[in-house]
């Protein structure tokens, strides 16, 4: 009988130690399968997190390069104008300047011209007052012959006069 109740007494044992490695088993099989569900579970939450990050910060950078761009677009057109406004004062200012020489040139030569009549006018009397006062100088030819204006135009240019 004490050999049966050890062989009872063992088979026992070995059925609670099967029972309870079995027992062991399912738990550690399901606490592995909670974690992996787990772990799953906040993988793609976290992969969600990431995926929406990325979301934003492109939509953030997209909307700062259209910023940009529609800055850059802005002083361009801006410089475009000012140096439009700025050609065009210019040309004004250019074209008051021509009007001011002209006006300056056309005032001038109705002065140079008097002037240059003046000293035309001069010459020739300094021509004839040279003549008159000639002792040398004698007039012949017939009244048709301009003896006077050969003389004042060789006075004046230095040259002599073509004779007729």
């Amino acid at each position: 009988m004490l050999r049966s109740q050890r062989s009872i007494s063992i088979e026992i044992n070995r059925k609670i130690n099967a029972d309870t490695d079995k027992i062991v088993s399912e738990i550690l099989e399901r606490k592995d399968a909670k974690v992996k569900e787990i772990t799953a579970k906040y993988e793609l939450e976290a992969e969600k997190i990431k995926a929406e990050a990325k979301e934003i910060s492109n939509k953030i950078i997209a909307e700062g390069m259209a910023q940009s761009e529609s800055i850059k677009t802005e002083a361009s057109s801006y410089c475009q104008k000012k140096q439009a406004e700025i050609e065009l004062l210019i040309a004004k200012k250019v074209a008051e300047a021509l009007n001011i020489e002209g006006e300056a040139e056309k005032t001038a030569a109705t002065l140079l011209t008097a002037k240059r009549e003046l000293e035309l006018n001069m010459k020739k009397l300094s021509v004839l007052y040279s003549l008159a006062n000639n002792p040398n100088v004698s007039v012949f030819g017939n009244n048709n012959d301009n003896l006077l204006a050969q003389m004042a135009a060789y006075r004046i240019t230095g040259e002599k006069p073509l004779p007729k």
